[in-house]
């Protein structure tokens, strides 16, 4: 599976904005009372926009880009003496500050000012993506590792047996396309085709674009956002996560040679907040004057998050061998190939063999071939050695042959491995068979 080359993968800020660009959205700005929000112990009440510097506007914390959309800014002045007479208290209630004034001891006052601001312009703020990707392929290399690596600024990809090694592989390339959330093409920056001559600063667009790409935009009032528990309707106000998908496949139906990269964005809704910030500055002491001022801001905006998955196809040759293996084992391959050569390519013998494997098998009647052939080998034996055995009489009787067959397993019978009435009942069986006429003896008839 591809993971992320790390030194070719970054999502960053691009260039700054125009100011054409900047005065394009503000209808935030001038209907800020509609962003309205409140629940529990929260509530974003802006009343207006506030145009960011450029090292405000965008922020990197932590490796990711953060954007900031909403702003909570509460300052607040110390001062004692004269200055919280008339003074502080005409400058605190003034248009340009619109603080509340109050005393704090006998000779103390204070001025604090709580505002809630949108920034600006921060769906026209650039969003610069580089992304590359490696595999390791020795999995599938009978000797020895294999590394493919692949960026969007490189004009092809490279594979070698380890990273110093690598080698260009022309006429193979990375191929990024923009999808919206339904597989169909996103332009971003005028393109959704992002080949090296295209991208090799990276691909840019718009953090309008971008959320167009995520079916969203940052003023969505959204039904299934404003159902969930503690949400605000709108992404301006609580912010949010922007997850980058490169999905790499070396397989697939373009005519490109090379990697495809689909990248695809979503949106992950969830309270998100920049890095908080206080400042406080301590004036000379006076006895006629502000002797404090503190700034606290928390900002609620967009941090960037990339995720990486995909496949790399390649031929393994230790797969195909063990699919092999597994294959002839579960049909039982080796014991039907021994099966064939017995029964039709070793001649007479495989004749009789095939035979015998044709022929049914009745266990009554091979116990009762088995019992006669013994007693015939027993007859055989008993006249070899001159034994007693006696031929005047035309039959057997069955009583005589239980005597045999009690003579034939003597040694069994004493051991124990054959009981004495397993032995009648056999004999039982025996003589009722040869019995043909029912007179209770057996002939040779």
């Amino acid at each position: 599976m591809p993971v992320p080359l790390d030194e070719a993968s970054w999502i960053g800020r691009g260039d700054s904005p125009t100011k054409t660009d900047i005065a394009h959205s503000s209808n935030h700005c001038q209907h800020a009372t509609s962003f309205w929000f409140k629940h529990s112990s929260v509530e974003h009440r802006p009343t207006g926009c506030k145009a960011l510097d450029y090292h405000e506007a965008a922020t990197t914390e932590g490796g990711d880009l953060f954007i900031p959309t909403f702003i909570k800014e509460r300052k607040s002045w110390h001062g004692q003496g004269a200055w919280c007479n008339e003074t502080g208290h005409s400058w605190c209630s003034s248009v340009s500050v619109g603080g509340s004034f109050a005393a704090t001891s006998a000779t103390g006052c204070s001025c604090m000012l709580e505002e809630h601001l949108f920034a600006e312009s921060p769906e026209n703020e650039i969003i610069r993506v580089l992304h590359g990707f490696q595999v390791d392929t020795s999995e599938s290399i009978p000797f020895g590792s294999w590394l493919v690596k692949g960026r969007i600024d490189s004009a092809h990809l490279r594979k070698g047996p380890d990273k110093n090694s690598l080698q260009e592989q022309p006429p193979e390339s990375l191929l990024t396309i923009v999808l919206h959330s339904d597989r169909a093409p996103c332009t971003v920056g005028g393109r959704s085709e992002w080949l090296h001559a295209d991208a090799w600063n990276g691909i840019s667009g718009t953090v309008e674009e971008w959320l167009a790409c995520a079916g969203a935009s940052l003023d969505d009032a959204s039904q299934q956002r404003a159902r969930l528990s503690g949400l605000a309707p709108h992404l301006r106000t609580m912010g949010f996560r922007l997850q980058f998908t490169f999905d790499y496949k070396n397989k697939h139906a373009l005519s490109h040679c090379g990697v495809v990269c689909h990248l695809t964005v979503q949106v992950l809704t969830q309270w998100t907040m920049g890095a908080n910030s206080f400042i406080h500055q301590d004036f000379l002491s006076t006895a006629t004057g502000l002797t404090t001022m503190e700034r606290a801001q928390t900002l609620y905006g967009l941090r960037v998050a990339k995720r990486v998955v995909g496949s790399y196809q390649t031929f393994d040759i230790f797969r195909i061998v063990n699919t092999l293996v597994n294959f002839v084992v579960l049909v039982q391959l080796p014991k039907r190939f021994v099966c064939f050569l017995l029964l039709y390519c070793l001649g007479l013998t495989s004749e009789i063999h095939r035979r015998a494997v044709r022929s049914k098998f009745d266990a009554v009647s091979y116990f009762q071939s088995a019992v006669a052939r013994i007693l015939i080998a027993e007859a055989g034996f008993c006249s070899l050695l001159m034994n007693n055995w006696s031929y005047a009489a035309e039959s057997l009787k069955k009583r005589s042959l239980l005597e045999h067959m009690c003579d034939i397993y003597r040694d069994r019978l004493s051991s124990g491995e054959m009981q004495l009435d397993t032995l009648k009942s056999l004999t039982g069986v025996f003589g009722s068979y040869t019995d043909r006429d029912g007179n209770g003896d057996i002939s040779c008839q």
